[in-house]
């Protein structure tokens, strides 16, 4: 079972974010010894979930053709690429957008991440 399904499932604790390999977990000043204790207990029982059985969901999902991020290489940025996390942008409006640019995108897409601001979950937006 995949990791973040079980802790909704089996305890009730929702993720703030699932992306790549990072599973972020929040608390605030509303919870409580309980809430930690429970926390505590799902990760000690869950700590032997199958990471190939992730690895390989991944790679089915996310298959990116790479010809429709290469169409931009070298054409100005209209919209900030930002993966997240860590959300800080990898290409401003602005810019030209380069092969390195276009390598990082598709190697984040490929393995899952976030990557906001692009259309159609895999094209950089782009003038001439």
């Amino acid at each position: 079972m995949h990791f973040e399904k079980a802790l909704i499932e089996k305890y009730g604790i929702f993720a703030e974010l699932n992306t790549g390999n990072i599973l972020m977990l929040m608390t605030g000043i509303g919870n409580s010894r309980a809430d930690y204790e429970i926390l505590i207990k799902a990760l000690k029982e869950l700590s032997g979930i199958n990471q190939s059985e992730k690895t390989s969901e991944r790679t089915e999902k996310f298959d990116i053709p790479k010809s429709k991020l290469l169409e931009a290489e070298g054409k100005i940025c209209l919209k900030a690429v930002i993966p997240y996390p860590p959300g800080i942008p990898l290409v401003c409006p602005g810019e030209i957008i380069t092969k390195a640019h276009i390598e990082t995108t598709y190697g984040l897409l490929i393995n899952g991440e976030k990557v906001l601001g692009l259309k159609n979950k895999c094209e950089m937006a782009y003038k001439e």
